[in-house]
């Protein structure tokens, strides 16, 4: 991780009800940091996948350590969030929910997205139609169970 970053534990409002939540921002600026903001997505939840799980910690502690602010969330019905798991359908609103948070806070800087597994299945989608987003990351890519023909475009 950074040397210092602040971290605030946090629910933001999402479609479905409250997101549990931790943002980390960086306590310094960097000398030459990015103007870039991240959102990290986690695992399926119906298998244990959380904010927590240590796949996604060791990726947000990757982008901390670039001195970038990094938002993790649990999508619905994960952790103490809100609402029940719905297929990918509603996970891609509560993203959006975290990319609208990210924006106000971050004055609109363009976003880098990851997300591993299920996680990654979301943010791509997500991704690749929010203009927002300027960068992508897939750890863990379900290629086998999912289908990602919307890379094509």
């Amino acid at each position: 991780m950074s040397a210092s970053h602040h971290s605030r534990n946090f629910f933001l409002e999402g479609p479905a009800g409250r997101l549990e939540a931790i943002l980390w921002t960086p306590s310094a600026p960097a000398r030459h940091q990015p103007q870039l903001a991240a959102v990290v997505c986690h695992p399926h939840p119906r298998f244990g996948g959380t904010m927590h799980n240590k796949v996604v910690y060791q990726a947000a502690k990757s982008l901390d350590s670039l001195g970038l602010p990094v938002l993790r969330f649990n999508f619905r019905g994960a952790g103490l969030s809100a609402g029940e798991h719905d297929r990918g359908v509603g996970e891609r609103d509560d993203l959006r929910a975290a990319l609208d948070f990210v924006a106000k806070q971050f004055r609109a800087w363009p976003v880098l997205l990851a997300g591993f597994s299920f996680g990654a299945w979301v943010a791509l989608g997500v991704g690749c139609e929010d203009g927002r987003v300027s960068e992508l990351i897939g750890l863990g890519v379900p290629v086998n169970s999912s289908d990602f023909s919307f890379l094509r475009s």
